[in-house]
């Protein structure tokens, strides 16, 4: 075996030396980092908030009908998926919820991962949209699913909010 190796690693050169391909990673690695800075940067996910500015909501309506359409209907429904438009939400509502959902997916019901597809800034206007539909009620919207969510921001009463201002 030592004998083969040396031949192939050391003489010939047709395997790469472990050094080299670390070093190809590490290229790989920074050029994924250019092409993610370039699609919009990154987005600290444990800030995230929910974009209301119509540029923002226009592109993730863009994206919702060119991609989400065929599994939750034109208005968000909810065809083979499920209604995004009441408060019933299977893996959570909220921005970040949503977000994670569309960035990873849910591949036991058929969704998949679309963090290859878009920027995060674009799943983030994605989501923002998706949020944007809320109480819509489109006509033959599908029956609630999961747990009725509620905003722990909004869920915190006003005069807390006030005595740790």
């Amino acid at each position: 075996f030592a004998f083969v190796y040396m031949i192939d690693y050391h003489v010939v050169g047709t395997s790469k030396l472990p050094l080299d391909e670390y070093m190809d990673e590490i290229v790989s690695a920074n050029l994924q980092r250019s092409i993610m800075l370039a699609s919009g940067g990154t987005i600290n996910e444990n800030d995230l908030v929910a974009l209301t500015d119509s540029a923002s909501l226009k592109e993730g309506s863009e994206h919702f009908q060119k991609f989400c359409v065929s599994c939750h209907g034109p208005q968000a429904g909810g065809l083979i998926g499920p209604n995004l438009t009441d408060e019933y939400w299977i893996h959570g509502g909220g921005i970040r919820n949503v977000y994670t959902t569309i960035k990873k997916g849910v591949p036991s019901k058929g969704m998949i991962s679309w963090e290859l597809v878009f920027s995060q800034k674009q799943i983030q206007n994605l989501g923002s949209y998706i949020l944007s539909l809320h109480g819509t009620n489109p006509p033959g919207g599908k029956a609630p699913e999961g747990q009725k969510y509620v905003d722990p921001v909004a869920a915190v009463p006003d005069t807390v909010k006030k005595k740790s201002m």
